[in-house]
């Protein structure tokens, strides 16, 4: 069993606090030395230079049994009485790793399923098999809290603007924390480390963004831990197929949007209706000096951000589509939770919080701005 903290009211047992440990920006598990990542070398080198370096393409296999071959399964969790002895708390797990390495962040119930890494290859390879994707790369985060599969989906890249190719990817996230669900999801981002992990799950609802309609698209399928072997991998296969399917057939309409953006130029009427829509002012039409602060950076963003300096982009409504996504992915302030890390929170906020919210209030607004001039 693995020894816990209880406090009289938590429903939840955690682990007491562990030894300080050397932390890197990467956070990508070393094992003997060796960072836990691999990745295909056509592909680049990553920024860390860390890991597996692969040539002539790369198998799910061979990336599971380099990064993350190892099992996981449920350990009870035991208290110290005021007794002096160890009492199991019923109903209370945590999820161990191969060498009873505690991966899980706080215990979990009964219904609790482990997902295995090796049954992430068996999704991997249907879609390889049929040539759908290519893996790039694979790696462990947090010591095996999270697992993560990076492919690049196979076709043209996107290109709204000439000169400026978008390649689509898609990711199969493991989380072993006990507190995640487990996630497939459609990027422009190649994960190379946490920071572009981060990175990838803010990129997530903007890489197909809409469908024929004009309605935007979340691709970012998520499927928690109540069930797990065949029926898991059957649901997630399903699941990525259904994200491969939108990304290659909306990819034209994605295009045709992008385009219409790049080709009109938006006034300063335009971007102060943009700014009021996603930094809106008090009810007597007041902007707090936070939010005034805020509305610069975005202009800075907008003139100077990433990608700005192309003169296809310029000035245009796409540059300030750009700069919204840049600014909620990078610069949008995150309020941590007691029992949540920064990222932790930040990647809520990506998909479900204020990040994504902001982008979507952006894209509405620019796409009728368009239509209208």
């Amino acid at each position: 069993g693995i020894l816990a903290s209880q406090s009289r009211r938590a429903r939840k047992v955690t682990l007491p606090k562990q030894p300080g440990r050397e932390t890197m920006a990467h956070e990508i598990e070393i094992v003997d030395g060796k960072a836990a990542f691999a990745y295909n070398v056509k592909n680049g080198l990553p920024w860390h230079g860390l890991g597996h370096k692969i040539d002539g393409g790369m198998t799910p296999t061979e990336a599971h049994n380099l990064v993350c071959n190892w099992g996981l399964k449920k350990q009870p969790a035991f208290i110290l009485g005021d007794d002096g002895l160890y009492h199991e708390v019923p109903g209370q797990f945590f999820v161990v790793r191969d060498g009873n390495q505690v991966v899980s962040k706080t215990s979990v119930g009964p219904h609790y399923q482990e997902f295995q890494n090796s049954d992430a290859v068996r999704i991997l390879d249907i879609l390889q098999d049929e040539d759908m994707i290519e893996l790039d790369t694979a790696g462990s985060l947090f010591n095996g809290r999270r697992i993560f599969f990076s492919a690049k989906i196979k076709g043209d890249p996107i290109e709204v603007v000439p000169n400026d190719p978008v390649y689509q990817n898609i990711q199969l996230i493991l989380d072993h924390s006990g507190k995640g669900a487990d996630k497939i999801m459609s990027t422009n981002v190649r994960i190379v480390c946490n920071n572009t992990f981060g990175m990838a799950l803010g990129e997530a609802r903007n890489a197909t963004m809409v469908d024929g309609d004009g309605n935007v698209v979340n691709p970012i399928t998520r499927t928690n831990h109540r069930t797990s072997g065949d029926a898991k991998v059957d649901k997630m296969r399903d699941d990525a197929l259904r994200i491969l399917g939108v990304a290659k057939n909306k990819r034209d309409e994605f295009i045709r949007f992008g385009r219409m953006m790049a080709a009109t130029q938006i006034n300063s009427e335009g971007l102060k209706g943009l700014f009021d829509t996603v930094l809106p002012p008090d009810a007597d039409g007041n902007l707090t000096a936070q939010n005034y602060n805020k509305r610069n950076r975005l202009l800075e963003l907008f003139v100077g951000g990433t990608g700005q300096d192309n003169p296809r982009v310029q000035g245009t409504v796409w540059a300030a589509f750009n700069a919204v996504t840049e600014y909620a992915d990078h610069y949008l302030g995150t309020r941590v939770t007691k029992g949540n890390s920064e990222i932790d929170m930040k990647m809520n906020s990506y998909i479900d919080g204020n990040s994504a919210n902001m982008k979507e209030q952006a894209f509405n607004y620019l796409l009728n701005y368009v239509q209208a001039a």
